[in-house]
């Protein structure tokens, strides 16, 4: 059921400036989405979306969409609102959601693709997790946030502990911070002829013959926690289990007047089939709520990285 904006066009532009990591029950944010849209593949399965969708709502590139601090807890976690016109959802973030995800979302369109693989309709849980916007990270529960340089290293690691049977996988980062907004950018990327899988999600290995990319990068207030920017995109082509899989999935978010740096690293192929540009090459360096569903998996996925590690 549609639900009245309480919020006027005229006061729109408005953004409450922050006392260090406080939030008030009130704040709003306004995100503009730059780009949004998935392909998935699986032998006959087939689907597309090429607009922004969160649960039954949906708009175009260039949708505005207002994040409204609902509720805060004493420990942290945070209730937003979020206004689409004039219909509303909320989602639910916990204080260290961050240090929770922030690795899995480096490589989160190479997960939900073995999930696909599994089930087809794991494919509308990666949508609900892949557009959620994620207005807040708590600069007092997220270690990552203060120290970049360890989640550049803890991704890249996680896959390179594993580069014995993946020689062909490239994994990258870089950061930079000016004025209090630290801006951090990774790549995971290249080609897997093996078996594959099991590490991502802890239950199967299959066979597997793709290539891949993913690209995740975000700019926070370190002061204030606010996300500025947020943006991940992946893909996935070739054969798992004998099933032919061809994937992409984009997403990317801007608080109103803050613009994200261009990926720098990577390559990413964009399947849609209106999509203007078909495949964007970047060069790229060789050195190496959230929805109660996303928790869940964030879970599952933190046990698999600690037993394997």
């Amino acid at each position: 059921m549609a639900v009245p904006c309480i919020l006027l066009i005229s006061i729109s532009f408005f953004l409450p400036k922050l006392s260090q990591s406080s939030l008030n029950e009130g704040n709003f944010f306004l995100y503009e989405i730059k780009d949004a849209g998935y392909y998935a593949k699986l032998n006959e399965h087939e689907i597309e979306f090429t607009d922004y969708r969160l649960g039954s709502q949906t708009g175009p590139i260039g949708l505005i969409v207002n994040a409204t601090v609902e509720d805060i807890e004493t420990t942290g976690n945070t209730f937003f609102r979020f206004w689409i016109n004039n219909r509303s959802s909320i989602a639910y973030f916990t204080a260290e959601w961050f240090d929770l995800s922030a690795i899995l979302t480096s490589y989160r369109i190479l997960y939900y693709v073995y999930e696909m693989v599994e089930n087809f309709n794991e494919i509308s849980i990666a949508e609900l997790v892949l557009y959620q916007i994620r207005p807040f990270i708590h600069p007092d529960y997220n270690d990552y946030l203060q120290m970049p340089e360890k989640l550049g290293s803890e991704i890249c690691s996680f896959f390179s502990v594993w580069l014995y049977r993946y020689p062909d996988i490239i994994c990258t980062y870089d950061y930079s911070e000016n004025d209090n907004i630290l801006c951090f950018e990774s790549w995971i990327g290249g080609k897997i002829n093996n078996q594959f899988g099991k590490i991502l999600t802890n239950v199967i290995d299959y066979p597997s013959d793709i290539s891949f990319g993913n690209q995740f990068q975000f700019a926070v207030n370190k002061e204030t926690g606010i996300v500025q920017g947020f943006g991940q995109r992946g893909w996935v082509e070739g054969t798992i289990d004998d099933q032919i899989v061809k994937v992409s999935m984009k997403i990317e978010y801007e608080l109103k007047n803050y613009s994200l740096a261009k990926y720098k690293f990577g390559e990413f192929k964009d399947f849609t089939k209106n999509s203007s540009i078909a495949v964007i090459l970047i060069p790229s360096i060789c050195i190496p709520l959230l929805v109660i569903s996303s928790i869940l998996i964030i879970s599952k996925i933190k046990k698999s990285y600690r037993k394997n590690n």
